[in-house]
């Protein structure tokens, strides 16, 4: 049976000096006096996986104290520490070393941090004592114990794997919601800027520069007029005027010409600067002729400037750049004018969703199922512990999907006839609570290879003792069960047996464990729980017990 129990050393623990025991399958159980020292091994145990241990527990005298459980192993367990990056090998070892300053452990020799060793306490290791309640009482725990007993791991990882999509869906359609939001409002703001810009009608860069040269032309018509009338009457009117005194220039060098040659050219020129100044003349009469005052274009001109201005300190400097805006506009608006795909991860979320709610109802149907079944068998194991009368009901309440289904549950109980269930905390003491613990781990036939029960018989006798005792040789059939405890009817059905002692050597008082393997030893043992001595008639009630026990180890006349 991979996971067992086999080697646990305890040094420098507590009360321990050393302490190397060995542990066989099937149901062992550890006895001896109040304050004796049993809890310490249990303390071991549980330090080992993970428990709190603080520098108090060295022992007086030493620097450290060093715990080392060893453990068989599985396959299963071979594949979780090669995923954990741990070495698998022929045994586990777990140990744990505690000093003054720090506390370490490691997994077969690689240090490892607590939450590895919390994993592994999980799969090797389940505690079970009186006052063991407020687990229990977690409705994570209860339906935890619902799905093991279901058998419903499979569909457990179908919910979780569609709860994975859903949300993830949810997470791609809540992004598009939000893409969609920025891009309406980005929509909405390039609409805005392309019907200003569109209003403004800006198309040609050199606008601004035409429209203040207009400007100035339209605010100095008057003058312009004045000095374009003084040009004309220089060139062509006044006496003499330029043209007439370029006339006579040319008809000087024609005259010289004829008796130089090499005058030709200038009169050349002299012709070429009279017909210039004749069209400059022309030219300045003509756009004197058509200046005239116009106040209503300067005002058109003066507002569409300012127009302009205003235009290129949004979107400027300068008309190129609003023109270039413009364009810009009109290219984001065709790329958001695409399709959203908030449509398609609607459909998505729908889809996912409805995929997670058909396989959380299988889940809830096989819960349901299982449910009533444990509710028939655990009421079945209850009867024998002296809870005959009691009555165990699984309560559902449906709840929106989640990675574990769709429903809470909680267990209810009533121990007395007339009274209506209620949750475990309300309705059970803690002797009956313990006994309830019991037949629960009977009744879903824990997985966990080593099952430990501290003092879960206190309180009981007489037939109810002995439900319990087949109860726990029940679970040793196919678990290794280890087992403190002070009733004789239990211990006499252990397959191996330990007594626990303290003895004082030097003033120092140590805890020390005895195998009791002979008769003998055993029976005055046993002797010793029955009566407190080792009475004839406490002998002859214990030799009995042995071969009752004997009788039901060997025909199996245990729990069905």
């Amino acid at each position: 049976m991979g996971g067992m129990l086999k080697r646990l050393t305890i040094e420098n623990f507590i009360l321990v000096n050393r302490l190397d025991l060995h542990f066989q399958q099937g149901l062992t159980v550890l006895t001896g006096e109040t304050g004796a020292g049993k809890s310490i091994l249990l303390d071991a145990v549980d330090g080992v996986l993970g428990g709190k241990l603080t520098a108090t527990v060295i022992r007086p005298g030493a620097t450290k104290a060093t715990l080392e459980a060893t453990f068989t192993t599985s396959p299963a367990l071979e594949q979780w520490l090669t995923q954990q990056e741990l070495d698998p090998s022929d045994e586990l070892v777990i140990s744990r070393e505690v000093s003054a300053r720090a506390s370490r452990s490691r997994v077969n020799g690689v240090l490892v941090n607590q939450h590895i060793v919390q994993q592994l306490r999980e799969i090797l290791i389940d505690f079970t004592a009186q006052g063991q309640t407020s687990t229990l009482q977690q409705p994570e725990f209860q339906l935890a114990l619902l799905d093991r007993f279901a058998q419903s791991e499979s569909l457990l990882v179908q919910v979780r794997a569609h709860y994975e999509d859903w949300q993830q869906a949810k997470t791609r359609l809540n992004q598009a919601q939000q893409q969609q939001q920025q891009d309406q409002s980005q929509k909405d703001l390039l609409r805005q800027q392309y019907q200003e810009l569109k209003q403004a009608k800006v198309s040609d860069p050199q606008e601004e520069e035409d429209l203040q040269a207009e400007q100035e032309r339209l605010l100095h018509t008057v003058e312009l007029t004045q000095h374009g009338q003084m040009v004309y009457g220089l060139l062509y009117r006044n006496n003499p005027a330029i043209q007439d005194q370029l006339t006579q220039v040319q008809r000087y060098l024609t005259a010289m010409s004829t008796h130089d040659p090499e005058l030709g050219p200038l009169v050349e020129l002299s012709s070429q600067a009279l017909v210039q100044v004749e069209e400059c003349a022309r030219q300045v009469k003509h756009y004197t002729d058509q200046l005239e005052a116009d106040p209503d274009r300067l005002a058109q001109v003066e507002q569409r400037l300012r127009d302009l201005k205003k235009i290129c300190q949004k979107y400027g400097p300068t008309l190129a750049d609003v023109i270039a805006h413009q364009q810009r506009i009109q290219q984001q608006w065709q790329q958001l004018k695409g399709t959203s795909p908030v449509t398609q991860y609607q459909t998505e979320v729908d889809q996912t969703l409805q995929a997670l709610q058909q396989v959380c109802e299988h889940l809830s149907q096989r819960r349901r199922q299982a449910a009533l079944q444990l509710e028939q068998q655990l009421g079945a194991s209850l009867a024998p512990l002296g809870m005959a009368k009691a009555r165990f009901l699984v309560e559902f309440t449906p709840t929106a999907p989640r990675p574990d289904g769709q429903e809470r549950i909680n267990y209810l109980l009533t121990t007395n006839p007339g009274q209506p269930p209620a949750p475990l905390k309300s309705v059970a003491s803690g002797g009956e609570m313990a006994r309830f613990l019991l037949a629960l781990k009977v009744t879903l036939g824990a997985a966990i290879p080593t099952l430990i029960f501290d003092e879960i018989d206190v309180g009981v006798s007489g037939k109810v003792a002995q439900a319990v005792a087949v109860h726990l040789l029940t679970l040793a059939r196919e678990r290794q069960v280890l087992c403190v405890t002070h009733q004789p009817l239990v211990a006499a059905m252990a397959n191996t047996h330990w007594r626990v002692r303290k003895t004082v050597t030097n003033d120092q008082t140590q805890v020390s464990v005895d195998a009791l393997e002979n008769l003998g030893d055993r029976t005055e043992e046993l002797a010793q729980l029955a009566g407190g001595h080792s009475a004839q008639q406490a002998r002859e009630f214990v030799v009995a017990l042995l071969e009752e026990a004997r009788q039901l180890q060997a025909c199996g006349k245990l729990l069905n």
